[in-house]
């Protein structure tokens, strides 16, 4: 379950983020431009939703032990 809340919450960042993005394009990115108060609106919300995932993540790598397995790789080369 913790790992598809975790899922859940950076998939809904990344979509935030990138509907804050669309919403800056108007504006050329000029460094004068200010951002319009819906994508401002919606980076504070897509940054609470990372900061959600990251705690979810955590609890999954700290308090569950879910990692990824570390994996030898001989890089010597093909052998003979």
């Amino acid at each position: 379950r913790i790992g598809i809340r975790h899922l859940a919450a950076m998939d809904t960042a990344i979509v935030l983020f990138a509907l804050s993005f669309a919403l800056r394009d108007r504006s050329d990115f000029a460094w004068h431009a200010t951002a319009p108060p819906p994508a401002l609106a919606l980076s504070f919300i897509g940054l609470a939703a990372l900061a959600l995932g990251t705690w979810y993540g955590a609890g999954l790598t700290y308090r569950h032990g879910v990692h990824v397995e570390a994996v030898e790789v001989d890089l010597s080369g093909p052998r003979s």
